[in-house]
């Protein structure tokens, strides 16, 4: 908790100084800004908070934000030692557009993580 508490001090810095010198950010997308301000408090990619990690998710619905996206509007009690997952009822083009980043997020990470995984993948 301490670190997102700092981490969010310094986003907030940054903020301040960017609209006092008048310098411009690049939008975050959709997707990703509701998954850092919702989601991101119990589910992150390689470590186990609240959730499971964004790469499980990745993995059982793979190819298949629209399976994310029925999950979170009505999610159930999927694992012993977890809480169950509250509902999202963000819209659906909110929720795709965060299942669209988890998917993609975990797909950069694996990618990150063996570089040659998606090119040995690729080739015919």
């Amino acid at each position: 908790m301490r670190t997102v508490t700092r981490e969010y001090g310094w986003a907030v810095a940054a903020a301040q100084w960017r609209e006092a010198t008048g310098q411009t950010r690049t939008p975050i997308p959709l997707g990703q800004k509701i998954f850092e301000s919702t989601c991101g408090a119990c589910h992150a990619v390689g470590r186990v908070l609240v959730g499971p990690t964004v790469t499980e998710i990745a993995t059982i619905y793979a190819g298949n934000p629209g399976g994310i996206v029925a999950w979170t509007d009505a999610p159930g009690k999927k694992r012993e030692g977890f809480p169950p997952m509250p509902a999202f009822k963000l819209g659906r083009e909110n929720l795709l557009a965060v299942a669209n980043y988890m998917l993609e997020l975990a797909s950069d990470k694996a990618e990150a993580a063996d570089p040659g995984a998606k090119a040995a993948v690729e080739e015919p």
